[in-house]
C-alpha cells in the first residue's frame, strides 16, 4: 500500500491549481496587452487590434473552459474599473460602450475555438472563422443599437473593414496553435 502525505497531497492540488490558473492570467495579460496596441480608423469607433488574434491563440492552447474564462476576467476587471481596455481605457461605459458587443462575443468565440482546438486542423481553422463572423456579427449590432447607426452604416463601420486584417490573424492564431500545442500541452498538464 502506497501512503500519501498530506504536505506532498498538498503540494499537488497547490500545483495543479496554478497550473490551471497561470495560463489564464498570462491570456488575459497577453489581451489587455494586445489591446494597447491600437489603431484608430477614421470611420468608425471601433479600433483595430492584435486581440482577436490573441483570443483565438490563447483559446486554442486553453482550451474551451479556460480560453472563455480569459476574456471573462478581462471584462469583468474592465468594467470594475482597471484600465485593460484597447488603448487602456476602463468603467462600465466603455465596457458597455459602442465597442462592447465585440468584448461580449469574445466568450462563445474563445469556448467554440477552445471546444475545436482538440480536433483536426481544418475544423479549429473553420471555428476561428465562425467566431471571427461571430464576433463581428455581435459587434456590429451593438455598435448599430449603441451610437444609432442604421445597421448598413454599421456593417460598413464595424464589419466589412476588418475582414481582411481578421483573415490574417486567423492564419496566424492557427499556425501559431499548430506549432506550440503539442509544447504547450506537455507544461501544463
Amino acid at each position: 500500500m502506497t501512503t500519501v502525505h498530506a504536505p506532498t497531497l498538498a503540494r499537488t492540488r497547490t500545483s495543479s491549481a496554478v497550473r490551471a490558473v497561470l495560463p489564464v492570467l498570462a491570456a488575459t495579460a497577453a489581451l489587455a496587452l494586445a489591446g494597447r496596441l491600437r489603431i484608430p480608423l477614421p470611420w468608425t469607433p471601433v479600433p483595430a487590434t492584435l486581440q482577436t488574434f490573441v483570443l483565438f491563440l490563447a483559446a486554442a492552447l486553453l482550451g474551451p473552459g479556460r480560453g472563455a474564462a480569459a476574456p471573462v476576467l478581462l471584462y469583468s476587471i474592465g468594467a470594475a474599473g482597471l484600465p485593460l481596455f484597447q488603448g487602456g481605457a476602463a468603467g462600465l461605459a466603455y465596457a458597455f460602450g459602442p465597442t462592447g458587443g465585440y468584448l461580449l462575443a469574445w466568450v462563445p468565440a474563445a469556448a467554440i475555438v477552445g471546444a475545436a482546438s482538440a480536433r483536426s486542423p481544418r475544423t479549429l481553422a473553420l471555428a476561428m472563422a465562425g467566431a471571427s463572423l461571430l464576433i463581428l456579427a455581435v459587434g456590429t449590432i451593438w455598435l448599430a443599437a449603441s451610437t444609432g447607426l442604421g445597421l448598413s452604416a454599421a456593417v460598413a463601420a464595424g464589419f466589412l473593414p476588418f475582414l481582411p486584417a481578421d483573415v490574417v490573424k486567423i492564419a496566424a492564431a492557427w499556425s501559431g496553435a499548430r506549432a506550440l500545442r503539442p509544447a504547450f500541452r506537455r507544461a501544463v498538464d
